[in-house]
């Protein structure tokens, strides 16, 4: 004898459905959430990731001083005046104020030999020498490679600019403002100053959002590092 459904039975089951179906779409939504959370945490990483890789490299290409195996002071066209290289006989015309006359310390070119040098105006995408050859590369990170994306038309632009310097130093307590909205191309000497900004964009098209992450860096040179002698 087979055993039927009864009536209550019959509509339980249709209440079950209805409120699984109900479901459905707050589900879908909320996967579409964490797909998009996914996305935008992957172009987070891979724009730190990229700012990371840009500030590994020199100031500018003419800042390493082949010689002496250390980065110099650059001197530049368009920076603060209380910046540049102080030329009024005192040590050897190669130090800024705040400098130490020591060799192993931060300091200019020498003054007669090589003279004076300013910063690089190239940019050379395929073979990097300093952040300045990051300028204007544009990637989408999404290609092939060996990392799995989701959003596979993301891209990252690399720009870099000069920015003011201008600062007053006669205070005791200083502020700098850095303004991004006042850009000068790192191509053309006559606008250098000592602080470049690195800005990369990440845009991801299918979500309509895009990232900007900004560093600035500072034409300061190097310092050797002291080792004691017996």
């Amino acid at each position: 004898m087979k055993r039927g459904f009864s009536l209550i039975e019959v509509v339980f089951a249709i209440i079950i459905i209805a409120i699984s179906l109900m479901s459905v779409p707050m589900l879908l939504k909320e996967s579409a959430k964490s797909n998009e959370f996914s996305m935008i945490q992957e172009a987070i990483l891979a724009t730190s990731t990229k700012m990371g890789n840009i500030l590994s490299y020199p100031w500018d290409k003419n800042s390493y001083d082949s010689t002496n195996k250390i980065l110099r002071i650059l001197d530049v066209k368009a920076g603060d005046s209380e910046l540049n290289r102080v030329t009024s006989g005192i040590n050897d015309n190669n130090l800024r104020i705040g400098c130490i006359y020591l060799n192993k310390r931060r300091r200019f070119f020498d003054y007669i030999n090589p003279g004076v040098v300013y910063p690089d105006t190239t940019v050379n995408n395929s073979n990097k020498q300093s952040i300045n050859d990051f300028h204007d590369e544009s990637k989408n990170i999404g290609g092939s490679g060996a990392f799995d994306y989701k959003d596979k038309n993301t891209s990252i632009t690399s720009k870099i600019y000069y920015i003011s310097d201008n600062i007053d130093f006669s205070q005791t307590s200083i502020t700098a403002s850095l303004n991004p909205s006042t850009l000068n191309p790192i191509t053309n000497n006559k606008n250098s100053t000592n602080i470049k900004m690195v800005q990369i964009r990440t845009t991801m098209p299918n979500l309509g959002k895009s990232i900007v992450l900004r560093s600035y860096l500072s034409n300061i040179g190097q310092s050797k590092l002291l080792t004691r002698t017996k």
